[in-house]
């Protein structure tokens, strides 16, 4: 979590927000106010899906079940895990993106045993994702995984839900042709399952 100064320390103007953040790189959240402030860029509400180019000042719909605002700055890729009470360790079997491209944008997935201090001896493992947009071309790179720690699995599935301004007339993995991808229209995202990831890159390509 980060105060707004801090991630635009350039505009003094952020010096008096006090109803909202930056969690990460991606997420900009507020809270106790009925309007939210957007830095420059392409956002997107997480919960509509509508987009927003900044700066831009927008109302706040408050619910019973959202006590602000979402919002998704353009080219984020957010790992996710299966709802669960509890977590036992640093690693998921099951790993989903929520990607929202851009031109270009990268994010490192992080991941431990999540039980012993074995990351302090370097026992940890980390994940390159990238997602380039060329035109009408997506390009969504899973990097090879680099390290290793106790547990890990060899190889593993992510499934994407990417979002795009209409539904793609091809997809392919690693150059093969894809057919299994449901799109959904109201939320105008497409979600493609990539299985068997992990130390040789596998690459996602939609247009």
């Amino acid at each position: 979590m980060r105060a707004m100064p801090l991630a635009y320390p350039d505009d003094p103007a952020w010096d008096a927000s006090l109803s909202q953040y930056m969690l990460g790189d991606f997420l900009l959240v507020s809270a106790f106010s009925k309007q939210v402030r957007l830095p420059p860029g392409d956002w997107i509400d997480f919960w509509s899906g509508q987009r927003t180019s900044g700066p831009a000042t927008l109302p706040v719909e408050i619910t019973p079940t959202r006590g602000g605002a979402l919002m998704v700055k353009g080219g984020a890729i957010i790992p996710t895990w299966p709802a669960c009470d509890h977590v036992e360790k640093g690693w998921s079997p099951e790993v989903g993106l929520l990607v929202y491209p851009a031109a270009h944008s990268t994010f490192t997935l992080y991941e431990d045993d999540g039980g012993s201090l074995g990351y302090r001896k370097g026992q940890f493992a980390r994940t390159l994702l990238t997602c380039e947009t060329a035109g009408k071309t997506v390009k969504l790179t899973i990097g090879g995984r680099e390290g290793s720690f106790a547990g890990m699995p060899d190889t593993r599935d992510f499934t994407a839900t990417i979002h795009l301004p209409g539904r793609p007339k091809n997809v392919t993995l690693d150059g093969a042709a894809v057919t299994d991808c449901p799109w959904n229209e109201a939320a105008s995202t497409v979600t493609v399952k990539i299985p068997a990831c992990g130390k040789i890159p596998r690459v996602l390509t939609l247009n």
